[in-house]
């Protein structure tokens, strides 16, 4: 499924409609980081600490917002490399040893 979806960013940007859905979809989940005024105070602590300034998440909103299809596409073109990918799966090599040869090589590690 993930190779599919990188075979598809090869192909085309997304649409301005599935960036606007993306985005939006981060924007909710950000809620669930501030729950509690111990949350809030904990990130805004953070932000400190790392020296971001005061209005770092509005900033932050507002460049999500701003991406472009065009802009995801040409950081995908210059960020993934598919002859560098290493894909790590775990489980019994005994049970799906013969699946994986579609993925390429495969080298199994032996754990414990």
């Amino acid at each position: 499924a993930m190779h599919g979806a990188i075979d598809e960013m090869a192909l085309a940007a997304p649409s301005a409609a599935e960036l606007e859905e993306r985005v939006a979809e981060y924007e909710a989940g950000w809620v669930f980081n501030f729950r509690s005024p111990r949350e809030v105070l904990s990130r805004r602590i953070g932000f400190r600490v790392v020296d971001l300034p005061d209005d770092w998440l509005h900033r932050f909103r507002d460049g999500m917002r701003a991406v472009t299809p065009e802009a995801v596409r040409a950081v995908f073109d210059a960020s993934v490399r598919e002859d560098a990918w290493v894909t790590l799966i775990v489980g019994d090599p005994e049970v799906i040893g013969s699946e994986l040869a579609e993925f390429g090589p495969v080298t199994v590690l032996e754990v414990g």
